[in-house]
């Protein structure tokens, strides 16, 4: 069993942490957002064929059955494809730390993870007092992080790593 997480500055985990079925809180969050988009994604799957090859009358796109096949095939497969492109991308060229960073600036929040031995023993919520969406993100040959924020004054930060050489 995963030790529980302490958040800087925060102390130790509460029982409540573990309140979704012996699982962190969070995790419940996690799971029903990913239920309900896997549940949008098939079932708009289950009917775009039939609303691409409806007639225009009854409200569809009067498509050839061929030509609607072919642009739900193209869909699937860019849907699914993406995400081995991405692995590519990030085990090839990113790297574990970077694949990381950049995973976590998507959810426009930086956050650094304290590990012990392959597992999260802690972590520090970055750039809170700024408030700023992020739009790119980049590591240094000398080790800094740099961010650009997302805003019409946009901000050069350089954030130094807890330790030289880690991210």
């Amino acid at each position: 069993m995963n030790p529980p997480l302490t958040h800087a500055g925060a102390g130790a985990a509460t029982e409540a942490d573990t309140a979704f079925f012996g699982h962190p809180r969070g995790l419940s969050t996690l799971f029903f957002a990913e239920m309900w988009e896997r549940f949008s994604y098939y079932g708009m799957r289950a009917f775009l064929i039939l609303y691409m090859t409806t007639p225009l009358a009854a409200g569809g796109l009067a498509m050839a059955d061929s030509d609607a096949t072919s642009i739900y095939g193209t869909y699937t497969g860019t849907a699914w494809g993406a995400s081995i492109v991405g692995g590519i991308i990030g085990d090839r060229w990113l790297g574990q730390y970077r694949s990381v960073l950049l995973g976590g600036m998507s959810g426009q929040q930086l956050v650094r993870l304290t590990m012990k031995n392959g597992r999260v023993t802690g972590e520090e919520k970055l750039l809170l007092d700024r408030c700023k969406r992020t739009k790119d993100v980049q590591v240094g040959t000398d080790g800094f992080v740099y961010v650009i924020t997302d805003e019409p004054q946009s901000e050069l930060l350089r954030l130094r790593p807890a330790k030289p050489g880690v991210l």
